[in-house]
């Protein structure tokens, strides 16, 4: 999955971020994630009652980045990107859509 100059806010800490007390901060992130095996789990979705699908466990790695406007800057290290602890893949539906 890839994303570039997706726009965000930044609202700078989580009570801001739930609550929106000041504008965010605009900005944008990028990121690149890719899903490889091994495939450790297969799970059937079951809950909540209505839904269906099917979740694979297996393994992602990821590069990420952000920029605001007011000059923040993040950047995962292009050269050894970030390893999750764990990764879900799946399908799922939920009768609503």
């Amino acid at each position: 999955m890839t994303a570039t100059d997706l726009p965000v806010g930044d609202y700078f800490l989580i009570p801001n971020g739930v609550l929106h007390f000041l504008e965010p901060d605009p900005g944008t992130c990028s990121f690149d994630i890719s899903w490889s095996g091994p495939v450790t789990d297969r799970s059937p979705v079951t809950a909540p009652d209505g839904s269906a699908g099917d979740l694979l466990m297996c393994e992602a790695t990821m590069q990420w980045s952000a920029h605001t406007a007011s000059g923040f800057h993040f950047e995962t290290d292009p050269n050894a990107p970030t390893t999750s602890v764990f990764a879900q893949l799946g399908r799922v539906r939920n009768g609503s859509f």
